[in-house]
């Protein structure tokens, strides 16, 4: 789980932006965002920082009380390991779901020491690997 601390924002009445910091693992790369609508599954478009800044503030245009019918989320890297998440909008009482897909590189489980030979009769890797997949299938569920 990914601890977060953030602030709000209230555009309106009936609306919030909600956002906030969090950090990840030392060399843990984001690959992809999805954002729910509903029922509805909105995947996120990998693009620069000025674009992406541009694409987020064109929506939640502050001055505007008028909801964009599109449903923005932004993660930015403020470099090392920390991130910070902006997204809008959010009903009054009510939550918005996000799924942040990340690599963590691993540590190897077996010595450089040991021959290829030994490693490839060892069932570690192959258990870590069944195990991962495994977690992986549940949460998709």
């Amino acid at each position: 789980m990914i601890a977060t601390r953030g602030n709000v924002w209230s555009g309106d009445q009936s609306t919030l932006e909600i956002f906030g910091e969090f950090e990840m693992s030392p060399g843990t790369a984001i690959r992809s965002m999805l954002l729910w609508q509903g029922n509805t599954i909105l995947k996120a478009k990998l693009k620069d920082r000025t674009a992406a800044d541009s694409a987020y503030e064109e929506v939640v245009d502050r001055r505007r009380t008028q909801i964009v019918p599109r449903d923005p989320a932004l993660i930015e890297s403020l470099g090392g390991n920390r991130y910070r998440f902006k997204i809008y909008p959010v009903a009054l009482a009510r939550s918005r779901k996000i799924r942040i897909l990340y690599t963590v590189p691993l540590r190897p489980l077996i010595p450089a020491s040991l021959s290829r030979s030994k490693q490839r009769s060892q069932r570690e890797p192959n258990l870590l690997r069944h195990s991962f997949l495994s977690k992986s299938r549940r949460a998709d569920t």
